[in-house]
């Protein structure tokens, strides 16, 4: 389970969430940088590989755990848009999700591979 060492932290700890929501800013971050490339998909995929390899080779993430977040991140957009969040807009955001995803995990489980071949 990826979550195991999760388990042991109190969600009421407000470190622990100040945690969460630091990097749910930097997510935000992240697509609204892609937003505004949306013209330059090389600066795009150059960008997203070098986040994976941080992910990667820093957190030692779980690219499993990547493809978790697109779901929560198209909700909490239609819950802020609200009757304005339409069909095309949700594609919208699921193709950039999966371009977000598909460049991450590329970059993360090489970079993986590299750190348990270091550790």
């Amino acid at each position: 389970n990826e979550f195991t060492p999760f388990q042991s932290i109190d969600v009421k700890d407000d470190k622990y969430n100040s945690i969460l929501q630091e990097h749910g800013v930097r997510v935000m971050s992240t697509f609204g940088k892609m937003v505004r490339r949306l013209d330059d998909e090389d600066t795009i995929v150059k960008m997203l590989r070098e986040l994976g390899t941080r992910h990667g080779s820093i957190y030692n993430a779980k690219s499993s755990l990547i493809n978790m977040i697109g779901p929560h991140f198209i909700l909490s957009i239609q819950q802020c848009l609200g009757k304005e969040f339409t069909g095309e807009l949700e594609a919208a955001y699921r193709h950039m999700f999966d371009l977000l995803t598909y460049h991450m995990k590329t970059a993360l489980n090489k970079a993986s591979m590299n750190y348990r071949n270091i550790h």
